[in-house]
């Protein structure tokens, strides 16, 4: 119970600090947020649904957050505590909680259905486990082939993962047929993945995709950029020349590709995760104080992470698979922003705590080592 009042306190102090750099009422409806109250195809169902039947979604979205936190906490073997600590303390998560956007349900869903196959304290953990995933992937459909991957690194227990899997699938399935939806990206993969294979950075889009102001390493031809653009864009047709026009360009030259894929891709880790939501504090030396803080634990937090996941990986593999599917999934994409990998952060997490929980003692030892050396008569 202690440590449980720790975490809920550690998270509701955590908010209450980002209440004072962050102003919700000012981030919560723009940009993409807009998106969901209108009629959009592109957009999965669920989140939508979500936001109709929810009195108060941007203080649910905070809470799931403790929530899952807490389900860290009771089902973690090893490193359990700490994780859940730095999950309910950690300033990222509120920048995105307090934001109309499918980033936070769809990390809290994704987040406990693993933790529920992986540890599992009844035969009913691995079917809510698949509910979870089901409508994890009708929130935010990058998930959408997330369990099948999932299959990969369940080594030990496979069936689990199967039967969740199966169960997400029954949740998908009609949704993918009724729509036509086997793609990520909002359904409009193609255009996307065109983008992404000469886009070095989005100042083309500022005026919006609709008056987009391409650059000229978009096209190789004024006749190839009449004939992606004459028609309206993300209809079939539409999609159907960007997606053969992106193949067609990754085909004649893979390095250069590649090349503008490595060159964007730190984008999507690294940064003050704070890019979403708008500041209290004016332009002045304490918010770029505060920025590069956020910076630098960002960049810690991901470096402990990575060394815990090397440390780790044969004991816990499954929670490596949703770090690892947003890693590939977004690679090739234009989608660079530090919301779209969010849904890794809380496993990565996972790894920071059990490598603070295994590299401390070992330096601790070595630093009590030295200095009962240094009082040794020579």
């Amino acid at each position: 119970m202690g440590e449980r009042l720790v975490i809920v306190g550690s998270a509701i102090l955590a908010r209450l600090i980002c209440l004072a750099l962050f102003d919700p009422a000012l981030s919560y409806l723009f940009g993409d947020s807009l998106a969901y109250f209108q009629s959009s195809p592109y957009l999965a169902p669920g989140y939508p649904a979500f936001l109709a039947v929810a009195p108060f979604p941007l203080v649910i979205q905070s809470l799931l957050t403790i929530l899952v936190a807490l389900l860290a906490h009771d089902r973690l073997p090893r490193g359990g505590f700490v994780a859940a600590l730095l999950i309910a303390a950690s300033p990222f998560f509120p920048a995105f909680e307090w934001r109309i956007l499918s980033d936070s349900l769809g990390w809290q869903l994704i987040f406990a259905a693993f933790l529920l196959i992986a540890f599992p304290k009844s035969r009913w953990d691995v079917l809510i486990a698949g509910l979870l995933l089901g409508v994890a992937a009708l929130v935010r459909d990058t998930y959408q082939w997330l369990p099948l991957f999932a299959l990969l690194f369940s080594a030990g227990i496979r069936r689990r993962m199967a039967v969740a899997a199966l169960l997400a699938y029954l949740i998908i399935l009609p949704w993918q047929v009724s729509q036509g939806r086997v793609g990520i990206s909002e359904g409009r993969v193609a255009y996307n993945l065109w983008i992404g294979t000469w886009e070095r950075n989005s100042d083309w889009m500022a005026k919006g995709v609709e008056r987009a102001d391409y650059p000229a390493n978009a096209f190789t031809s004024a006749e190839q950029k009449r004939h992606l653009l004459e028609l309206p864009l993300f209809t079939p047709e539409s999609e159907s020349r960007f997606k053969q026009t992106a193949i067609d360009r990754i085909a004649a030259d893979p390095i250069a590709t590649v090349s503008t894929w490595l060159i964007r891709y730190p984008k999507l880790w690294l940064g003050t995760r704070s890019d979403q939501i708008a500041w209290r504090i004016s332009e002045g030396p304490i918010r770029y104080a505060a920025k590069a803080g956020l910076w630098l634990l960002n960049a810690l937090l991901l470096t402990l992470g990575i060394v815990g996941m090397l440390l780790n990986w044969r004991r816990y593999p499954l929670l490596l698979a949703p770090i690892i599917y947003l890693a590939l999934v977004y690679a090739p994409f234009h989608n660079v922003e530090t919301r779209y990998s969010l849904g890794a952060l809380p496993f990565l997490l996972i790894f920071a705590a059990l490598a603070i929980r295994q590299i401390g003692p070992r330096m601790q030892q070595r630093f009590n080592h030295r200095g009962l050396s240094a009082t040794e008569p020579v």
